[in-house]
């Protein structure tokens, strides 16, 4: 009934459908599932609490993300809710048994610098069978002031390669200049060779 506000939330037939096209197609496609939320403790800012901060009476209050009380602000930074249970991880778990099966789990929800590593971690990190997480948030200047920094991620893929480069991009200088930030430039090894597909005859 909250809709989330903001931890994420997914029907069952939602992750029923999503395991069922994994099945179908895993072992012929690489296969790149992209959501709103990360999943749990994957990149930044994604565990307990890590979208919370205390104020100066000991309080949680908004951080990454709005604070409210009866919307589990505890998971207010990653996907909490799947068919109206909580915490029980069930893309964490199917991910966790069936390694390989998807490369890369793309998401959005926290939105912060390309250098922040609240809770240990990163923007981009491998994890739960070995899934490639990438939180590409985020193209605002003022959705969250003080974690500002529009930008975006570019991901590139060749023709025959197992090759997939993500770079990131700043989109205004709140954080640092315009412009490509290569030092963000990563390199993802796939599962699979990468193919154009194409449905002509």
């Amino acid at each position: 009934e909250l809709g989330g506000n903001p931890g994420g939330v997914v029907t069952q037939e939602t992750f029923d459908w999503w395991v069922n096209q994994i099945q179908e197609n895993h072992s012929k496609k690489l296969i790149i599932s992209v959501h709103h939320y990360m999943l749990r403790d994957t990149t930044v800012a994604s565990g307990d609490w890590e979208g919370m901060k205390k104020d100066q009476c000991g309080n949680w209050t908004t951080n990454y993300h709005g604070y409210f009380s009866k919307g589990t602000p505890k998971a207010a930074s990653y996907l909490y809710w799947v068919g109206g249970k909580t915490g029980e991880g069930q893309f964490e778990n199917w991910l966790e048994n069936n390694p390989g099966k998807v490369d890369v789990w793309i998401g959005g929800h926290t939105h912060t610098n390309p250098d922040d590593t609240k809770g240990g971690k990163s923007h981009i990190e491998k994890k739960y069978g070995g899934t490639t997480f990438i939180n590409v948030s985020a193209l605002t200047r003022w959705h969250v002031k003080h974690h500002a920094s529009p930008l975006s991620r570019i991901l590139t893929f060749e023709e025959n390669s197992e090759k997939l480069s993500v770079e990131c991009f700043m989109h205004s200088d709140d954080y640092r200049e315009v412009g490509f930030y290569n030092e963000k430039k990563i390199q993802i090894k796939l599962s699979k060779k990468f193919k154009f597909y194409s449905d002509s005859k």
